[in-house]
């Protein structure tokens, strides 16, 4: 039975890395090709959820900030209360910091005093 238990929590840990992966350089997040889904993880700003279905959707606290098609990858994402960073693979939709969702493709840099620009 423990061998199953640490089978299960790899598996665990490799879902976790596909769908999204804290690095020092900022978040990844990447739809695995199958549905899938990590729910209510706590962190210091509240409960994240990755869901890959047809669609990559991460939300905090149930708010979208990432919205993008299945083969988008999202890397060095980062978002204080002032900026949104990071860069797309793809067309993302972004939440901006003053609330807004706007359509990102690349590096993007978006502020708490404006809508936002793709860089």
């Amino acid at each position: 039975m423990q061998q199953l238990d640490n089978v299960a929590s790899t598996l665990n840990s490799l879902a976790f890395g596909e769908l999204a992966d804290a690095r020092p350089a900022g978040w990844r997040f990447a739809h695995p090709g199958e549905p899938a889904e990590l729910a209510n993880v706590p962190l210091g700003d509240g409960r994240l959820t990755v869901t890959a279905a047809d669609r990559l959707v991460v939300t905090l606290d149930g708010v979208v900030l990432l919205d993008a098609a299945p083969g988008v990858v999202i890397t060095g994402y980062r978002r204080t209360a002032r900026e949104v960073v990071g860069e797309a693979s793809g067309e993302v939709l972004v939440r901006t910091p003053a609330g807004a969702l706007v359509r990102a493709n690349g590096r993007f840099r978006l502020t708490d005093t404006e809508g936002g620009t793709p860089e």
